[in-house]
């Protein structure tokens, strides 16, 4: 496992090579429910995962929190990782709308990507082709934007905005609280993501004033919080 996280195609390539020799399990799964094939998805290149893909490792495992490794290829920084797993043959037969316990697609989890957009522009501009729900919802009936905005993910975020109308992403979706993206990033303090939402909000309809089911608004989860920058910036955007 921990030469599928780093290692180069060759050094991985002469583990396999002695597999039986040194009597490695390729599926083996740590105390997390994280196999090889895992690690790879979520951290390695793609010459790595394709050398794994096409080795015949089990594709249908999960972790201890029931994450494919779909959802990791999506968190994966090269695009090129997501498109040879979401692509592969060994996976023709996998439905690509997987969920963890939480929920989450792997959009929510593209949404995630610390480093770049690219695996989930990869995502949405082949959703038709892989079958894929773009504004599915996890357990709590947050939205692929709700993610985005909690997390305060700046290029995922600006991406989501700028292509809401082209992928019909919905940027006003609810939970089952009746909180919106906009709530979740006041209540969370995302001071830059609160911008970019006020700064857009016009323009791509972006709803910056509605109450949740409790009748509280994006100002007061933030006042709730004691997010005073956001507070004072939402004060003075209203003026």
């Amino acid at each position: 496992q921990f030469v599928c996280r780093r290692a180069s195609f060759q050094i991985v390539q002469l583990f396999l090579d002695n597999k039986k020799k040194w009597q490695i399990d390729v599926n083996a799964q740590d105390e997390n429910g994280w196999s090889p094939l895992h690690i790879a998805c979520f951290s390695n290149n793609v010459l790595v995962v394709n050398q794994l893909l096409n080795l015949g490792l089990n594709v249908t495992l999960r972790t201890n929190t029931n994450d494919h490794i779909l959802h990791l290829a999506a968190i994966n920084k090269d695009p090129k990782v997501t498109q040879a797993v979401f692509e592969s043959k060994q996976l023709m037969n996998i439905d690509k709308n997987v969920t963890n316990d939480f929920g989450a697609t792997v959009f929510h989890c593209a949404a995630l990507n610390q480093h770049s957009p690219k695996p989930l522009a990869y995502l949405l501009k082949n959703a038709t082709k892989l079958n894929l729900k773009v504004n599915q919802l996890n357990n709590f009936h947050q939205s692929v934007f709700h993610y985005a905005c909690g997390y305060g993910i700046e290029n995922i975020l600006k991406f989501l905005i700028q292509n809401a109308k082209k992928y019909a992403i919905d940027l006003n979706a609810r939970n089952i609280r009746g909180s919106t993206p906009f709530h979740f990033a006041c209540f969370n303090g995302r001071l830059q993501t609160v911008k970019i939402l006020l700064k857009n909000s016009k323009k791509h309809n972006i709803d910056v004033s509605s109450k949740d089911n409790n009748g509280m608004d994006g100002q007061d989860f933030a006042e709730q919080e004691g997010h005073n920058d956001i507070v004072n910036l939402i004060k003075n955007w209203k003026q």
